[in-house]
Formats: structure tokens, sequence, C-alpha cells
């Protein structure tokens, strides 16, 4: 291992030795056939030779099985609609708290915890307020003051999204810190006497029992908390448009966040949050001033409320979507890259056009925006500017007759990101691209590794072993780290600190930890060396001071780090934009 010694087998329990636990994981990893595994170890002296602690992929299994789950246990539970009690819809999930248990017990993931919210600026002044993360948000701030003296939040964010399991695509890394909690009910009913209304009401009521029955543990933990005086509290629930509407009750083609009438969409005047009491008053009020369910039905969608649900849910979540969905191209989905290089060349393509020098100055204000809604930091400076000019200009798309209005969902809920950035940080938190990745791991490979037969069970039982195997290298990776740590010789005066370039601190940059540091560069005690090497710069500096300096504190925790800078014209093709930079790099 690198020059270190190795981990005792005792470590690798359930698993007899190192090699017996590699094997295992090249086998759930690699998604080796059960059948080839079972006939190379059915080869005479295999087993016995590579010393294995089984003898076929049952064994193997049982092991995996054996260890610690990562979230808990899956758990099946029926729900049944009263005029419908023979059907059954299933659910699949597992315990919420259990999940949040297990993140905040990730060794590899203790390093980014954050216990308690910062209000972090760009001036000695505090003039100008950052935000990058959840906890430098003034969700935090708030949420933190609500709670008693020592305690902590632990701000969840819910995605949920639609996939059909016979599509792939894309190649992405998914982030350990996302766990699936559910499969929610797909089952198909029967149409028999149901309308069309009742029909699509029936599957919302669906979803919002089924949420509800997955999400109600929070309720009592975000009041009193769980152990280590943590408060699970939903933050942030991401959803595509469509979902937007399911979850809030709200009438498609209006926003799911304010009370705003469709047909004042366009309009920049703030209008009041949606609210669960507000939504239910108007259920509540249909309800009485109706007598069957057309009428009640019809009376909610004149305040664009859906009445098919009367249950309660979670309010005032901030959605994110950008993508406008053949609002502006013919095509009905495009790649991230494909959607990039458009944006490289919408404008180019309207210099030197008829369009009104308004147009396109709104064109380019809404592509500035795009791409600032992308930072991972923000200021005061960057939130509502590219905003402002599109509404200052948009309207000669109207003069010229382009459109009557722009009473769009999509463009009213650009009125909302300053709010949302200045509440949960930058985007880049909790936007829609992170989670569908996720649809990969979580739902097609776990599909395609069954027998497409009765495949829940099959999916769960693949999840968790490939759960199982993560969490168990990860558990082995922090063993070995300590040990690593225990054996480093302690720093000295003289020492130099190299393999990192450190230049003046850039305001909109993203440093690392020096944990994060310490950890990718294999610096042990990169926080003492750093503090040796800072004393040695001040005038006067004696070997004692430096010496003395190991046991002082920084006043920072944080470095902006840079490889290599590369200046060139920017290629209008990502992918070899990439070979470029590999080749630049290696």
């Amino acid at each position: 291992m690198d020059g270190t010694a190795p981990l005792p087998n005792r470590s690798f329990a359930p698993f007899a030795s190192e090699m017996d636990w590699r094997i295992v994981e090249w086998v759930v990893k690699d998604g080796i056939g059960h059948k080839s595994f079972d006939r190379l170890l059915d080869i005479p002296g295999v087993a016995g030779k590579l010393g294995l602690s089984y003898k076929n992929v049952a064994g193997l299994h049982k092991h995996i099985d054996s260890l610690q789950p990562r979230a808990g246990e899956w758990k099946i539970r029926s729900l049944q609609f009263k005029d419908h009690p023979e059907q059954d819809f299933v659910l699949r999930y597992r315990e919420v708290i259990e999940a949040v248990k297990s993140l905040w017990g990730d060794p590899s993931l203790a390093e980014h915890l954050v216990y308690k919210p910062r209000k972090v600026f760009l001036d000695s002044k505090k003039l100008s307020r950052v935000y990058s993360e959840m906890w430098d948000g003034k969700w935090w701030q708030y949420t933190q003051k609500q709670l008693p003296k020592g305690a902590t939040v632990a701000p969840l964010i819910i995605a949920t999204d639609k996939t059909q399991l016979t599509q792939f695509s894309g190649s992405k890394q998914a982030y350990p810190a996302c766990i699936l909690l559910a499969y929610l009910p797909v089952d198909k009913m029967p149409k028999d006497s149901l309308t069309r209304h009742e029909y699509s009401g029936c599957y919302q009521c669906l979803f919002h029992n089924a949420m509800c029955h997955v999400l109600s543990p929070l309720i009592l933990a975000g009041r009193k908390g769980v152990e280590m005086a943590m408060y699970p509290i939903l933050a942030s629930y991401v959803a595509n448009y469509p979902e937007q509407c399911l979850i809030t009750c709200s009438k498609s083609g209006t926003c799911p966040k304010c009370q705003v009438k469709a047909v004042n969409l366009g309009s920049q005047k703030p209008s009041p949050k949606q609210t669960q009491a507000w939504t239910l008053g108007v259920m509540q009020e249909s309800q009485q001033s109706t007598s069957f369910t057309a009428q009640y039905f019809d009376a909610c969608m004149a305040e664009e409320v859906l009445g098919y649900v009367y249950v309660p849910f979670w309010n005032e979540l901030p959605f994110t979507d950008i993508h406008f969905s053949n609002g502006i191209s013919s095509l009905s989905q495009i790649s991230g890259t494909e959607r990039k290089n458009m944006g490289k060349i919408l404008l180019g393509c309207l210099i030197g056009s008829t369009m009104p020098k308004k147009a396109i100055t709104a064109v380019r204000a809404i592509l500035d925006f795009i791409y600032l809604a992308q930072y991972p930091t923000h200021n005061d400076n960057t939130l509502g500017y590219a905003l402002n000019t599109w509404h200052n200009n948009n309207n000669s798309f109207l003069e010229i007759g382009i459109r009557d209005d722009f009473n769009i969902p999509k463009f009213h809920s650009l009125v909302h990101y300053v709010e949302m950035i200045q509440f949960f940080g930058a985007t880049d938190n909790y936007n829609t691209e992170m989670f569908e990745r996720l649809h990969i791991d979580f739902a097609k490979k776990a599909w395609r590794t069954s027998n497409k037969r009765d495949e829940f069970p099959q999916m769960t039982r693949w999840l968790s072993h490939q759960e199982n195997i993560q969490s168990f290298n990860q558990e082995l990776s922090w063993i070995l780290e300590q040990q690593q740590l225990s054996v480093s010789p302690k720093p000295k005066a003289a020492t130099t600190i190299s393999s990192c370039i450190f230049l003046p601190k850039n305001p909109t940059a993203i440093g690392k930890s020096f944990a994060s540091i310490q950890k990718s560069h294999n610096i042990p005690h990169f926080q003492e060396h750093l503090t040796c090497y800072l004393e040695m710069l001040k005038p006067g500096s004696t070997n004692a001071d430096v010496e003395d300096s190991t046991t002082k504190p920084l006043p920072f925790d944080r470095l902006d780090l840079y490889y290599s800078f590369k200046f060139s014209p920017e290629s209008l093709d990502d992918e070899k934009e990439t070979e470029m930079q590999q080749k630049l790099f290696h």
C-alpha cells in the first residue's frame, strides 16, 4: 500500500484477508457474472490457493450482507385508495433518519461537515457579502437561531424525478453524499369509471401519500432533534417544473413558489409566497362553496391551485430548473455539452442581423445570467445584474411582434434566483443536473442487473451490495489514513512546502481545506508545516519562534490552490478543449 505497513487481516473481517476482500470488491463493482464466477471457483484448488472464505457467489453475497448497511434496511409498505382497497401500490423505502446518521458517520465526508453557519464578506467593512455554500446563506442563519444552544442543523436536500429504466446516458461520477431513499409506486391503476381529472388526481394523491410516509419522521426529528443535538431539517426539494407543480399543488403554467397569477408572470413586482396555509385555505374554501367534485376542481383551478390532493406538503422550498423545454428549439432533449455549445454561438449568430439592438442586449443578458447562475460563489455585485438588463430590454420582443407577452413560468422563475442564492448558497448545491446523474446508479444500472421480472427486490439488493462495498472501502481507507498519521514524523522548523502553488487570494475562488490538501497531496501535518513557513517570513523571527509556532492556531482554515494556468481562445467544442487540456497537462 504505497510503502506503508499493510493492514492486519482482522481489519478486513468478515473477509479472511485483503485478497479475499479485493476479489469481492472486483466481482461487485465490475459486475462479474454469477455463473462465470462460480465456474472459476469450481476449478480445483482456486479457492484454496487464493485463501477465499467463500466457495460460490451465494457465500460471497452472504459476507456482503453481513456488513453494516449504509442507510438501514429496505422496507415495503402497501398503499391503497379507500374506494379501491383491492389494489395495492407498493412503496419501497428506507428510514430517512438512518440515512442522515449514515452520512454524518461516513469518515470520507468528515472534513466536509459544517456545524454552524457563518457570514462571509469580501471586505473588512462587511459591505459585500459572499454566498457560496448553504452554511453561509441566510436560511441556515435564520434556522440556527430557532434551535437550542449547542445544537446544529443538518440541512437535507430531497430530489425526485421520473425516469425511463430502459434508457441510459451519461458518464459523470456520483458524489457519495447522496442516498436513495425510496422507489415510489409506479403501478398502473384501472381507468374504469374514472374521469380524466380523477385519474390524474389519483396519481397525485398517491405521490403525496408516499412522500408523506417517507419524510414524516423528519417532522419530529426537526422539532426535537436526534443524537448529537442534530436537527435534520428539509432545506431544499429539487425537481423539474412538472414535479414542482405536483409537489406544491400548483396549476401547470403558474409559479410553484409565489401566488402570482399566470397572466402576470411577466411582471417584476413581488408576489406573496405560496404557503401550506394559503394552499390548504383555497382547497377548504372551494370545498365549502361547492357540492360536486367537478365544481370543487374548477373552483381550485380558478385560484390556480390543483385541488386533487388534500394532504400536508412541504412548503417554501427552493426549486431550480434552467431548461426551456421546446421553448427556443424544436429539440426535445439535448445534452449538457450541446447546450453549452449552442450558448457559445447563439449571440454571435445574431450580430449583424436585423434584430433591434435592445433585443440583442436582452439575449446577451439572458446568456450572461445562465453563466452567472453557475458561479460557485456569488456576492452582491453578481446578483441581479443580468436580470435587470434582461427586464429592461425584453420588451423589444413585444414591440416587434415576436411575442405577445412573457408570461412564461421559466422566465418568471428567474426573479426567485437572487433570493434563493442569498438563502441557500450557489445553485450548484441543489441543481437538477447533479441528481439526474444518480438515475444511472440508483435505477438504470440496478434495473439492468435484474431479470426484468419482479425487478425491485433485485434492484434494492444490488444497490445495497454496492453501498456496502463502498462503505467498507471508505472504512479501510480511514484506518489506513490513521495509521499513516500515527507514524508520520512531526514537522521541523526548516520544513518547506512543495507540490502546491499558492497565489494571492481570489475572492471568487473556492479554496481547499487543510484536511483536503493534506489528504489529496499526501502531506502529513500540513497545517503545522504551513504555520512554520509563515513564521519564518516574519521579520526578526528566530528558530525558537518557528519551533513554537506549530501550536499556534491560524486565522484561516482554507487556501486557494492552483496547479497550472492556460490562456488560450476558448474552443467551441468541449471535447476538443478537454483533449487540449490533457495534452497540455500531461
